[in-house]
């Protein structure tokens, strides 16, 4: 199904989440699919870093994230999304998100992306 880039942004901010498929780098691998929560308040995306590990995404750096918790070094991975109808590369940040309800937080990173590629289409 195609979606217009003004009824994604609806939902996301209505439902505060969506499904979105994880890519993996390993050709034979299935794809891993995950409910990501939506946060216009972040401005990077975070997946959980087991997941990161496990798809064979690529380390790509390290960053300073400043949070409630104060301020971690975490590394980045290049990653490797499925939303919608269409597939993007972006670098997130990995953490233990483990004992939080989502493994993937999509930031205003990725939703800028994602709307400013459903615009050009």
């Amino acid at each position: 199904m195609k979606h217009t880039s003004a009824y994604l942004a609806s939902r996301w901010l209505y439902d505060g989440e969506d499904r979105i498929e994880l890519i993996s780098n390993f050709g034979k691998w299935p794809h891993v699919m995950a409910m990501a929560k939506i946060d216009t308040g972040a401005d990077r995306s975070s997946v959980h870093e087991d997941l990161c590990i496990a798809l064979g995404w690529e380390i790509v750096g390290s960053r300073v994230i400043k949070n409630a918790n104060g301020r971690k070094v975490r590394n980045t991975y290049l990653g490797r999304f499925g939303f919608s109808d269409f597939e993007f590369v972006c670098e997130v940040t990995a953490s233990d998100r483990s004992h939080l309800s989502h493994p993937v937080l999509i930031g205003r990173d990725v939703l800028r992306e994602t709307l400013e590629f459903l615009e050009e289409e």
